[in-house]
């Protein structure tokens, strides 16, 4: 899971409005909405008994908690891959001459 910024939870929500990824506030608020989802589902399974179209929901909540435990480190793996890739790129870019200048040393 991707770590909680020092700003907190709320600011983590708001700024992945504006910023490419995922953030750890996004995950936990995610979690925190599917675990109150799978609740009120059982709540209503409890309350009005079995009925097919509450079982459904109980079924498609426990799917979608399941594949976003599933997603979310592959999310965060690939944002780890691009960065590593980005900051190694930028290194190469930085020990290497750039192309036109040595080619306008050729000219010359």
């Amino acid at each position: 899971m991707p770590p909680v910024g020092e700003n907190g939870i709320l600011y983590d929500v708001v700024e992945s409005i504006y910023t490419p990824g995922l953030n750890g506030g996004v995950v936990i608020v995610l979690a925190a909405i599917l675990l109150v989802l799978f609740m009120v589902n059982v709540f209503l399974l409890v309350v009005v008994g079995p009925n097919i179209h509450v079982i459904v929901l109980l079924c498609l909540t426990v799917i979608l908690s399941g594949l976003m435990i599933w997603v979310i480190p592959q999310i965060t793996e690939a944002q780890n891959n691009a960065k590593k890739e980005q900051t190694g790129s930028e290194a190469e870019s930085s020990d290497k001459p750039s192309e036109d200048t040595t080619e306008s040393k050729k000219d010359n």
